[in-house]
């Protein structure tokens, strides 16, 4: 399958015989290999501003789609998912053309993305544009992922679990611990669509780090060589 994925100009999983016996015998090494590497930190900062505006959004779209927008609980419980389900076509769309485009072009359009649909939420005004609004968020919402996995992937091969790990781990962790609050704290005070406003803010600040991430692949699928 690997095989076929290369030929194809596309990014493989990392495979087990590409790990060097080094790394077996000290599991250390990839983890300051992975934090030595510019695109793995800048891809944590990336990770978790995507991370902070979704967890935000998620936390309170059903209290925001009953109280505010006055759908039944009910149907407000089903279509506060209706994002996964065109979350998975974002993943592989993104992916399969992060691997064409570049990475660094990917994820700017996707940041873009995410912070107008971030924003498009307080233009919702029924049952109809809370579906039609939140399937295109869908699109956007898990795309980024697979496309900074890649990005890790490329970028430091011998330690890509380490590198995904500490990006995964660092910003899930900071993003959940603090989001939920502030995302709060702003619906109290200023309400939801101010809340929304801010939490467009970390989308657009996803761009600072990817401009300084050094870009891994060049159009036509062929690694850059750094």
């Amino acid at each position: 399958m690997n095989r076929w994925i290369r030929e194809q100009g596309m990014t493989p999983s990392v495979e087990a015989g590409e790990i060097g016996e080094r790394d077996r015998e000290n599991p250390f090494r990839a983890v300051r290999i992975a934090i030595s590497n510019r695109n793995v930190l800048l891809a944590i900062a990336m990770t978790f501003c995507f991370l902070f505006a979704e967890f935000g959004i998620d936390t309170f779209l059903t209290v925001y789609l009953t109280d505010e927008i006055g759908i039944d609980l009910a149907t407000a419980a089903i279509v506060s998912g209706a994002s996964g389900l065109t979350g998975w076509i974002g993943q592989i769309v993104w992916g399969t053309l992060s691997d064409g485009i570049g990475r660094k072009f990917s994820l700017g359009i996707i940041a873009v993305g995410w912070t107008l649909a971030v924003l498009a939420i307080i233009l919702i005004s029924g049952l109809a544009t809370a579906w039609i609004i939140l399937l295109g968020w869908g699109i956007f919402r898990n795309s980024p992922f697979p496309v900074l996995y890649a990005f890790l992937i490329d970028s430091v091969p011998d330690a890509a679990s380490s590198g995904m790990g500490l990006m995964i781990g660092i910003a899930l962790g900071v993003a959940a611990t603090i989001s939920a609050s502030v995302a709060g704290i702003v619906i109290d005070n200023f309400g939801f669509a101010i809340n929304y406003v801010v939490l467009a803010i970390p989308c657009l600040i996803a761009l600072i780090p990817l401009a300084f991430m050094r870009e891994t692949r060049v159009t036509g699928g062929e690694a850059a060589q750094e």
